[in-house]
């Protein structure tokens, strides 16, 4: 008997080691998926929309365990994981190639039953699709699962209290769907639950009571959403929290700060656009306890701060990331930021800082990658700042955001000693001279906004050099030369060009038209001549309107950076940001620009506003204007513009703002609920007639548009008329005048009647 044992555990042991000799060598043992498993996903895979094949390798004959986004255990096969999150944007696609394979890539329809019979599965992955149903009933009784992510969806309606039923779930994501109603009491039952994002939804109660005391979780994130009331004091009871966000909600009531305080785990903390209406040297005090120990972001910015920044702040030893921006923080910056030598992000913009000279503390960062300190009042040297005191630890910033300061002189010409730089923001100061050439070797530049100063010259060619450039703003100076050619071929990754408010002149250049990805194209109020290249229909990412649900902020590789432009839309200048990635302009206003409108421009389906006033356009508006479907603001004014407005603009039912004053126009302004409900103004300086001008066309006559004429009594004469008469008159003299003048003329007509007389004389016996 013992020696059966011996043996038994000898091929044990040698059935492990081969085991472990396999896995080692790259073999790692295999199971073959369970058939009633497969044909699980085969009905989930029947049930959702894949429009571009993403489960191709999804077939009966095959392996599931082998399919595109399976895990299978490796020794029962039974499947354990399912990752079908979208793929991601890809830069190696043009716009055009790039929006169609995003979207259509993006899994649809409501999520099928058939995943419930994986009775093993751990893991669920369905991000960043287009699921649309409510959550599924089915769900909610899976109890297998641990991880759930269905963040990025169209998910709607109500969570059922079911939820509670997922007893194993430790990670849950829900964020950026349209889910409403109160968060579920039922998600206090899930006992191993310590991650849950909920942002970005529409939740409108208030914190329920029991999260503040639910034990398990650590990282909680409620952003964006619409829920209100107070938050209770008890917020302290929530120990094991490290990651806590709650920004931009709806509270009312004074935060309690002191409660927040006690959370002495906290890594991450987010009250953004939360109103504390606390003095900020309070709010570090507070935090100055056992919260200063860990913490590595804090985010208070847009929390209606005010006060001074107290030396307190150098008890953060541990912070990295530091929003305090769009506050009312005055005073000096405190010598204590020089004791905070782990620094990453830095945004303390849009305060009432005192002091003029750069602050001393920056050359002591080691780390820092972004330095956001706009609008804080600086007016000492940019020069001695990014020549003088670089060293080869400052020199790693990647976003330098100085703009809206005091800041004047000639730009350094020392750009090559920085150069991770991806963003620069430079704009609405005082800068004078020439844009300098060194930025041109900044070769992992993606955003340069240098609007508003006083620079001159022409745009250098080694901005060439900046291949992958995404925004460029140079608008509001004194720049001068021809827009460059090679823009077109150089910065191909070009989302917004504002060269608006400059002295360029020339044309616009027809390479500009490979600019596939290009959102807003600003060049107006310049001298800029001759046509609009009839190309202009190549500009792919105007041509496609967008879906709300794309991904709103225009990306870096720089993540904490938030694009910001300024554009004219409707008449008004208007500031975009978050919502930048959606918005489509085209601008050529106020130049020298002639010829017809080409009807090429048309196929802007996508464009939501365009504004070609203030030109020398002729001829007519393109019929087919109606096709611009996205339109919101249209303004054609001040132009030479003739005929009559396109029956087909009464298709433009998004149309908000509409200028067409000041041309040639004549008729009648077709019927539309949109071109009837804008002011008489709009259509003024032309012979319109019709709604909503007082002229309602009774004294225009059908096909003589507004040129009609009088007799001597007064009544109109109808040149219709007289003009078929005389065409009539002149038409029968034209004929008859050589028989009367010449004899010859009268005697050949006559015998060419005598013989075509006797053909049709001998043609018609035959029949009789």
């Amino acid at each position: 008997m013992a020696r059966l044992i011996f043996l038994y555990l000898a091929f044990l042991i040698l059935i492990t080691n081969v085991t472990i000799i396999g896995i080692c060598n790259g073999n790692s043992v295999h199971a073959v998926c369970i058939e009633g498993e497969k044909e699980a996903l085969l009905k989930f895979k029947q049930g959702i929309v894949d429009r571009t094949n993403r489960l191709a390798s999804w077939h009966s004959d095959g392996d599931c365990c082998k399919w595109t986004g399976i895990v299978c255990d490796n020794m029962t096969g039974h499947v354990i994981e399912l990752h079908l999150r979208a793929p991601t944007w890809d830069d190696n696609y043009d716009f055009e190639a790039n929006y169609e394979r995003y979207w259509r890539s993006r899994l649809g329809g409501p999520i099928p039953n058939g995943l419930r019979n994986l009775t093993s599965l751990k893991h669920l992955d369905l991000s960043y699709n287009s699921f649309n149903s409510s959550i599924p009933d089915w769900l909610y009784t899976f109890a297998p699962l641990e991880f759930l992510n269905l963040g990025f969806n169209h998910l709607q309606g109500e969570i059922s209290s079911d939820i509670g039923k997922m007893n194993f779930v430790v990670s849950l994501d829900l964020f950026d769907n349209g889910i409403e109603g109160p968060i579920p009491y039922g998600l206090q039952n899930l006992t191993s639950l310590k991650h849950l994002d909920l942002s970005a939804n529409s939740f409108n109660s208030s914190i329920p009571n029991w999260l503040y005391t639910f034990a398990p979780l650590e990282s909680l994130n409620l952003q964006s959403n619409y829920l209100q009331g107070e938050i209770s004091s008890d917020i302290g009871k929530m120990n094991f929290v490290v990651d806590l966000t709650l920004s931009f909600n709806m509270f009312k009531g004074q935060i309690p700060i002191r409660s927040i305080g006690n959370l002495c785990n906290l890594r991450s903390l987010s009250l953004s656009g939360v109103n504390l209406s606390l003095d900020i040297s309070y709010v570090l005090e507070v935090f100055s306890g056992c919260v200063s120990n860990k913490i590595e972001s804090l985010s208070l910015d847009g929390c209606q701060l005010y006060g001074q920044l107290s030396n307190q702040l150098g008890n953060f030893k541990n912070l990295r990331v530091l929003y305090l921006f769009g506050n009312s923080i005055s005073g000096n910056l405190p010598k204590s930021f020089g004791q905070l030598s782990n620094l990453t992000i830095v945004d303390i913009s849009n305060n009432f800082f005192e002091g003029p000279q750069f602050p001393h503390w920056l050359t002591s960062q080691t780390h820092l990658q972004s330095l956001d300190i706009s609008n804080c009042g600086i007016s000492s040297s940019l020069f001695n700042f990014l020549c003088l005191r670089v060293n080869e630890t400052i020199d790693q910033i990647y976003v330098l955001n100085l703009g809206n300061n005091v800041l004047s002189g000639e730009l350094p010409n020392c750009w090559s000693k920085w150069p991770n730089l991806v963003v620069i923001v430079l704009d609405n100061n005082r800068f004078t001279g020439e844009i300098p050439s060194t930025m041109g070797t900044l070769q992992s530049l993606e955003s340069l906004h240098l609007h508003n100063n006083n620079l001159s010259g022409e745009i250098p060619m080694s901005t060439r050099n900046c291949t992958v450039l995404e925004t460029l703003d140079f608008g509001e100076n004194e720049l001068v030369g021809n827009i460059p050619s090679w823009m077109g071929h150089n910065l191909l990754y070009l989302t917004i060009l504002r060269l608006r408010s400059n002295k360029f002149s020339g044309h616009i250049p027809k390479e500009l038209c490979a600019l596939n990805f290009l959102h807003v194209l600003d060049v107006a109020h310049n001298k800029l001549s001759g046509n609009i290249p009839s190309c202009i229909s190549n500009l792919s990412a105007m041509v496609y309107s967008v879906n709300g649900s794309f991904a709103n902020d225009i990306e870096y590789s720089t993540s904490n950076f938030i694009e910001k432009v300024f554009l004219v839309m409707k008449g008004h200048f208007y500031e975009y940001d978050r919502t930048l990635n959606l918005v489509r302009v085209l601008d050529l206003s106020d130049n020298n620009l002639s010829g017809d409108i080409p009807w090429e421009i048309t196929r802007l389906q996508g464009l939501q506003s365009l504004n070609l006033s203030h030109n020398l356009f002729t001829k007519r508006i393109p019929p087919n204007i109606g096709d611009m479907s996205s339109l919101e603001s249209l303004d054609l004014s001040v132009n030479k513009l003739l005929g009559s407005i396109p029956e087909s603009m009464s298709r433009l039912s998004f149309l908000s703002y509409l200028n067409l004053s000041n041309n040639q126009l004549s008729g009648k302004i077709p019927l539309s609920t949109q071109l009837q409900s804008f002011d008489a103004s709009c259509y003024a300086g032309n012979e319109l007639c019709g709604l909503p001008l007082m002229d309602n066309c009774s004294k225009v006559n059908h096909g003589t548009g507004n040129n009609g004429g009088k007799d001597m009594d007064g009544a109109r004469v109808n040149w219709l008329f007289v003009s078929v008469a005389l065409g009539f008159i002149l038409g029968l003299w034209s004929v008859l005048s050589p028989l009367v003048i010449s004899r010859q003329w009268r005697y050949a007509y006559y015998q060419y009647l005598n013989e075509m007389w006797w053909k049709v004389s001998d043609h018609g016996s035959k029949f009789f």
